[in-house]
């Protein structure tokens, strides 16, 4: 009897701490939204206009549907897959959360130019945003960038995550576009062991 007793106390333990993860994700995800909404209404052009590559990229490459070779991992768990149907609005999210032209961070960045092809920009001391650096480097030939890393950091009470993203662009048939993505990082909840994962792409 008491074992049974036990045994439904923690199925609904369980139960419980399954609830309560979905309740904080969904806040979570709600307050990134809520965020997004309103950094739509307040963007600058200080900085080098990321969300504008990326947007063209979502367009260009929604339109042509090209074959990706995409590996995902998760903790000990991997998968490669030839996937022609990707949706790039989402996949893409991570490069325009990293886009920093906004009213709010006008003064929150060092800029550092080395030459006319590199952009880097990192955030300074006393200052909060999500991301930390970009960096953004053009081709000599097109002005279009060739390479752009991104590093993005959410720590709070409940949450903790770090998100390093990367791309590499090259001409395809004379259009510029995306010829490799990775996304890879790590995400933990107050009461739950981390997680990391590491996204690829690879644009046939």
């Amino acid at each position: 009897m008491n074992m049974k007793l036990r045994q439904g106390e923690a199925q609904t333990t369980f139960m419980f701490l399954r609830c309560l993860y979905m309740l904080v994700f969904a806040l979570l995800l709600m307050s990134c939204n809520e965020a997004e909404e309103s950094n739509e209404a307040t963007k600058v052009s200080t900085y080098y206009d990321l969300n504008g590559f990326i947007e063209e990229q979502i367009a260009l490459l929604s339109k042509q549907k090209p074959m990706v070779t995409k590996t995902v991992e998760k903790d000990e768990e991997s998968e490669t897959r030839n996937d022609p149907a990707i949706d790039w609005n989402k996949e893409l999210e991570l490069f325009k959360q990293a886009d920093i032209n906004k009213v709010a961070l006008k003064s929150s960045y060092t800029v550092i130019r080395p030459d006319s092809l590199h952009y880097e920009y990192k955030l300074k001391k006393g200052e909060s945003a999500l991301v930390q650096q970009l960096h953004v480097t053009l081709d000599r030939k097109s002005g279009k960038p060739s390479e752009i890393k991104a590093q993005l950091v959410n720590q709070n009470k409940l949450f903790n995550s770090e998100k390093w993203v990367s791309m590499q662009c090259v001409a395809n048939n004379g259009i510029w576009r995306i010829s490799f993505y990775e996304i890879k990082g790590y995400q933990k909840l107050s009461i739950f062991s981390e997680s990391s994962y590491y996204i690829k792409g690879i644009l046939r």
